[in-house]
């Protein structure tokens, strides 16, 4: 049986108080930290009952996906862009997205700041960083960071770089990875954290996370 909107607000509260219960591990605040849920599994007449839910954030991974469910949509959310994204689809990606969590590489920068120049518009951007190492994995890796987030904020001013981002490796302990991005975020100065997913939000939150990225947990 599919699950129904009322499963996921059941799915949704426990999930909250899972973010709640590692927040009182480590003496945070659940107030610092944003629930994403990630809408990518769901059917796009299903996206106008999630503001009652007090869902009014969201996150897609595919550009035309993201541009053909935000035309389709009648409710009003923010949209974040958490996958990979093509250069050639630049502008179908600023047609929609309001943050992006997935700059993955510098070679990014140049064709968003172009567009973004010319709508005279500001991005807020995460820099994905591959803090695991892995190769099927994008982002820059750890030791070019610094170099990374200072030559983005000199090139390119409609780039608003305000957090970093990961995803750590399926089947291993996460805290390790997630560690070393909250200490890469304090070394140069970025307050986001965007890290955890379904099956390590908890360990994420407990490690300095301020958004964590969740759909299966809440929409299964």
């Amino acid at each position: 049986m599919s699950a129904t909107p009322e499963d996921w607000a059941r799915n949704l509260s426990r999930v909250r108080e899972r973010i709640a219960a590692a927040c009182d591990r480590v003496g945070r605040d659940p107030a610092e930290v944003q629930l994403l849920p990630i809408t990518k599994s769901l059917p796009r007449t299903s996206l106008s009952l999630l503001p009652p839910m007090a869902m009014t954030e969201i996150g897609e991974n595919r550009v035309l996906e993201g541009l053909s469910r935000r035309r389709e949509t009648n409710a009003t959310f923010r949209w974040h862009m958490v996958g990979h994204v093509q250069t050639n689809k630049v502008k179908k990606l600023l047609d929609w997205a309001d943050v992006l969590h997935s700059l993955d590489r510098e070679a990014l920068v140049p064709v968003l700041e172009k567009e973004l120049s010319r709508r005279d518009r500001i991005l807020p951007c995460y820099l994905q960083v591959n803090v695991s190492g892995e190769s099927s994995k994008g982002g820059i890796p750890p030791g070019a960071c610094g170099e990374a987030i200072t030559r983005i904020r000199e090139e390119a001013p409609h780039v608003d770089l305000f957090g970093l981002m990961t995803m750590a490796p399926a089947g291993e302990d996460a805290r390790g990875h997630f560690r070393r991005l909250r200490e890469l975020a304090l070394a140069f100065g970025m307050k986001g954290l965007s890290m955890g997913m379904s099956q390590d939000f908890e360990t994420a939150v407990e490690e300095g996370a301020t958004c964590v990225r969740v759909g299966g947990s809440i929409f299964r």
